[in-house]
């Protein structure tokens, strides 16, 4: 009877063993399966933390694209090396498609100081509805291109065509009442050293040349700088007559878009000047 009791007491002992080693396999399991589970849903969390992040990286990346695209655009929108618009397209019109009436002068003729008869049509906008590209695109179907001034002569000479006050839009007192004339075919295309280097004439003639505005001159009532050129706005990049109190033979540096149709900001050209001849 006693073996048999010791021997149940063992049997006991064994399965009081067995069944121990089983619940503390199941707590482990238990917590390597919590620990599993708080892992994964760690690593779920770290996955959403990480897709939001891709999403929000992804954001700024596109927002910063877009920005450096506007910010290229802007600084690109300018003329190529032969006077032709880069960036934001410009419309380009005929003399029967222009939207504002234009009235085109009497040609007027001069020989130049190299012996070349030329002939100069001055072409009267009075209203706003012309910027730069444009009215090179309309000299060139007339047959001509705009004005290009080699001398001090031929400059004198097609100032006379357009010394009256109507070729000339008048600022007012926010710009202390300067005048810009019309437009002549210089220009400075994109990535020049602003505000003088590049300069160059449509036909491809040499910019040697000049007659731009300084300090000082007689006609001068603006108290501000005015050195010509001065790429006063950042983006001042053909040449025109003024910017004066008065209309004067003097140049001055102006945006290419200036002047365009329907565009809120004030200022215009009332004026551009066709020139016929070889070069």
């Amino acid at each position: 009877m006693k073996r048999i009791k010791r021997k149940n007491t063992v049997g006991l002992l064994i399965v009081f063993l067995l069944v121990g080693s089983i619940l503390s396999g199941c707590n482990q399991v238990t917590e390597e399966t919590e620990v599993s589970s708080n892992v994964s849903t760690e690593t779920e969390t770290s996955d959403v933390n990480s897709t939001d992040s891709t999403e929000m990286d992804s954001t700024v990346e596109e927002g910063a694209g877009t920005t450096s695209v506007a910010t290229v655009k802007d600084t690109t929108d300018g003329l190529d090396e032969e006077g032709n618009p880069v960036g934001a397209e410009i419309s380009i019109y005929t003399f029967d498609t222009v939207p504002v009436e234009v009235v085109r002068e009497p040609i007027a003729s001069f020989t130049l100081p190299t012996g070349e008869l030329h002939e100069y049509e001055v072409v009267y906008v009075e209203e706003k509805g012309l910027n730069w590209v444009q009215a090179k695109a309309l000299a060139e179907e007339a047959g001509g291109y705009l004005a290009t001034i080699t001398s001090e002569e031929e400059n004198e000479f097609v100032f006379g065509l357009i010394e009256d006050e109507k070729y000339w839009f008048k600022w007012d007192d926010s710009h202390n009442y300067v005048m810009s004339g019309p437009l002549l075919g210089g220009y400075q295309p994109v990535n020049s050293g602003e505000p003088n280097d590049n300069w160059k004439w449509v036909t491809g003639e040499p910019f040697t040349f000049t007659a731009w505005c300084v300090d000082g001159v007689p006609e001068d009532e603006d108290p501000r700088p005015n050195n010509q050129p001065n790429d006063a706005t950042g983006n001042q990049n053909i040449l025109a007559y003024g910017e004066i109190n008065a209309p004067v033979s003097y140049w001055g540096d102006f945006p290419h878009r200036f002047g365009s149709y329907n565009d809120t900001h004030e200022g215009q050209a009332h004026a551009f000047i066709i020139e016929y001849g070889e070069y």
